[in-house]
């Protein structure tokens, strides 16, 4: 066989021969070898030798054909077939190995060949052109001594033998090297260099492809690349971009544009030189993805190893004839997830107890791949002061929620690009708070949580809980009562935490509507359980803080005066300070006494003496009052009158306990022997400060009747009316009464 190479601008015979066995083996190997040659302009012959050469049953062909014109391919590798069926076919008998028949029929063609490649897979055990001589079984010196004498014939037109000896356990360096010449090939050298060379029926279609490129002023190079996944495998990565380029004069690559890797993960480079001793710096350079870190490139140069750089983008020297293979390893990167935890209200406002707090948490993957979740969100710190709400939980598909006790377990897969969100809400507690503070954390399953929930934490919301403090003022008697001059008015203040979280208090007990009316107890001010309290001009100041869930009381009293009121109202206000003490129905924050109102008058003639036994008749409060019958009291002191009036002289009335209001007091029996008083005395209760609680209508006189005698001064007259008791009086003078609703603010 002859090739030709434009590039190199040599020629280099090859000549195949076999004598028996393997026979597709060999066939396959000769066509790779021709194959190999294609596209460099190189030629090629065909020659066989057995007992003879050509081989019975088969014919040479010393005629040059080149591989890359017409239809010579095909043709040569027909002819190659033909060798192998040759060895199958009718009357076929095993040859022996005739080396110097071979390579004499080398020497007398007239085609002129650069180089002869010989295959054989035995020593040589005949020797001649014409008649063989030899056992046909074992090689002497004299088969061996011919061979040489042929090969020499070869050499001797210009021509390089290259002689291969194919098989397991063949023992022949020392044959093949005589007609060859004294370099053996090993592997990590350059084929370029080699005399000759042993190989096994397996390896040699890929030595003889790699020899082809030798003689063809070519280099390959192979580029594998493979990806190390999260589990630690390793497996051919396809569809990664390789490109391969050289800074060196005339070296063509082949292809000229990056590569990407096919399904076993290979991209393969042809470097073609334009001399037999050409080399060239040769730099490989990967396109690294996304989710993709270098891990090493590990390359081999004829099977040897070689040292490159530890990069995406390395290099390495190649001469013409070497097999470079590189493998690249990458490793996938771990897609991280990350998680924030939001709410509403957001984190750090205060809630109410009986508030609720929406929870969302917002899961995603910041890489390539899809990354597995496993988080728990630690619900403790929540719970003891919150209760999950029914049926909130809420996964995304692709995410599973479960309470556990006081966490929620989340798992599932996220893909990057895309945010997958659990949701759940919990109702702050009214009462039995724990820490008074509603924080939770999720984190990694397997993880702690962290003991605080630092400011801007992504991971944690915290949520106080207020304090909810509620005020309630009383008074006993209780508010709107209407009291008389004289009593006693005790108060108290009750403040009451219902909450999670300290209140402080700061408020007045404005008493300015009071002390107009009454006087302050002294000693009668207490204040409990983390209050002060202090009288200071017309108010009480009261300070402090109540703890959560407690509650902490101010008493005090009043005693309401029997004289000299301001606006007959014993009222006062409690309200936050700064606040304007207005009395608001709709709360607690204010009581009022109405003081109730009294009236004297005398009876007498018009001299002035006291007249008992007049009968009175009292209308009001208001145009529909009740009426109520009145007697004159007379006994020896005012605690043994059982009636209205309280006056226990002879002639002297008082009325006491008048609700507030417009009365008309008309007498409706004179004492004995005097003319009755139509006059229609009229009075009002209370009324603008200063009011009006006390009344005095003077000396009510009677005149005489004429011809009757005159009762003795003091006395009683001769008839004498009595009327119900003074309880009668007051029941059916107070059924107006203070109807004013009045209640004390929850501050």
């Amino acid at each position: 066989m002859r090739v030709r190479d434009s590039r190199c601008d040599v020629v280099r015979p090859v000549r195949i021969g076999k004598n028996a066995g393997a026979t597709k083996t060999l066939g396959e190997a000769g066509k790779g070898f021709v194959s190999a040659l294609k596209g460099t302009g190189s030629s090629v012959a065909l020659f066989s030798f057995g007992d003879s050469s050509p081989r019975e049953g088969t014919s040479n062909y010393p005629g040059l054909r080149t591989i890359d014109t017409g239809s010579n391919s095909t043709q040569i590798n027909a002819d190659i077939d033909m060798y192998v069926r040759s060895f199958t076919e009718a009357g076929y008998t095993s040859n022996g190995t005739n080396w110097d028949a071979g390579l004499w029929s080398v020497s007398q063609s007239t085609s002129s060949y650069d180089l002869v490649v010989v295959l054989t897979d035995g020593n040589p055990t005949f020797s001649g052109t014409g008649s063989r001589v030899g056992p046909g079984y074992s090689t002497y010196f004299r088969e061996l001594e011919s061979a040489v004498f042929s090969a020499n014939a070869v050499k001797a037109e210009g021509a390089r033998i290259i002689n291969v000896g194919i098989g397991d356990g063949l023992e022949a360096d020392f044959n093949l090297s005589a007609t060859s010449g004294p370099n053996k090939y090993v592997e990590g050298s350059s084929l370029n260099t080699a005399d000759y060379l042993n190989t096994n029926w397996e390896s040699l279609k890929p030595l003889l492809e790699d020899f082809a490129k030798a003689i063809s002023c070519k280099a390959d190079i192979t580029v594998k690349k493979q990806v190390e996944n999260l589990d630690g495998n390793v497996a051919p990565a396809e569809g990664w971009t390789i490109d391969a380029a050289t800074g060196a004069a005339g070296v063509e690559i082949s292809p000229a544009a990056p590569q990407q890797t096919d399904g076993l993960g290979q991209v393969n480079y042809g470097f073609a030189f334009t001399k037999p001793d050409g080399s060239a710096a040769v730099y490989i350079e990967e396109q690294q993805q996304t989710g993709y870190e270098f891990s090493s490139a590990v390359c081999t140069v004829n099977g040897k190893s070689v040292a490159v750089k530890q990069s995406e983008a390395f290099k390495l020297a190649l001469s013409v004839g070497d097999k470079a293979d590189c493998v690249i390893t990458n490793k996938m990167l771990e897609s991280v997830a990350t998680v924030t935890k939001s709410s509403n209200p957001e984190s750090e406002s205060e809630v109410a107890p009986g508030d609720e707090i929406d929870y969302k948490l917002t899961f995603t993957a910041e890489g390539t791949f899809p990354v597995d979740i496993d988080y728990v969100d630690h619900l403790a710190g929540v719970l003891d002061d919150a209760g999950l709400v029914a049926g909130s939980i809420k996964a995304d598909s692709g995410l599973v929620a479960v309470l556990n006790a006081n966490k929620i377990n989340v798992t599932g897969t996220v893909s990057p690009g895309k945010s997958l969100t659990v949701t759940y809400k919990v109702k702050v507690k009214t009462e039995n708070f724990g820490d008074g503070v509603a924080t939770n954390f999720i984190v990694p399953s397997g993880e702690t949580p962290p003991e605080t929930c630092e400011p801007d934490d992504p991971s944690c919301t915290e949520h106080p809980i207020s304090g909810d403090l509620s005020i309630t003022k009383f008074s006993d008697p209780e508010s709107g009562t209407l009291v008389d001059p004289g009593q006693t008015v005790n108060y108290t203040l009750k403040f009451v935490n219902s909450g999670a979280a300290a209140v402080e208090v700061d408020h007045r007990d404005f008493l300015s509507d009071v002390l107009d009316d009454a006087a302050y107890v002294d000693g009668s001010l207490k204040a409990t359980n983390g209050l002060d309290a202090s009288l200071r001009g017309d108010q009480i100041v009261i300070t402090g803080k109540v703890g959560a869930e407690s509650e902490a009381t101010v008493t005090y009293s009043v005693k309401v005066k029997t004289a000299e009121y301001g606006n007959g109202v014993v009222k006062n206000f409690l309200v936050p300070d700064g606040e304007d003490p207005v009395c608001d129905p709709e709360v607690t924050n204010c009581t009022e006494h109405p003081v109730l109102g009294s009236v004297i008058w005398a009876k007498s003639d018009v001299n002035g003496a006291a007249l008992s036994a007049s009968e009175w008749e009292l209308t009001g409060p208001g145009a529909s009052g009740a009426k109520v019958g009145i007697e004159d009291c007379v006994t020896s002191e005012a605690s043994k009158c059982s009636g209205v009036d309280k006056d226990p002289k002879a002639g002297g009335f008082q009325l006491t306990g008048l609700a507030w209001g417009t009365y008309t007091l008309v007498e409706t029996k004179a004492p004995a022997g005097f003319v009755r008083d139509e006059t229609k005395h009229a009075f009002t209760v209370g009324g603008e400060s200063p009011a009006k609680i006390m009344w005095d209508l003077g000396q009510i006189t009677n005149e005489q009747r004429e011809g009757l005698d005159l009762p003795l001064t003091g006395g009683t007259g001769t008839q004498t009316f009595l009327l119900g008791g003074g309880a009668v009086l007051l029941a059916a003078l107070g059924i107006v009464g203070w109807r004013r609703k009045t209640t004390t603010p929850n501050n």
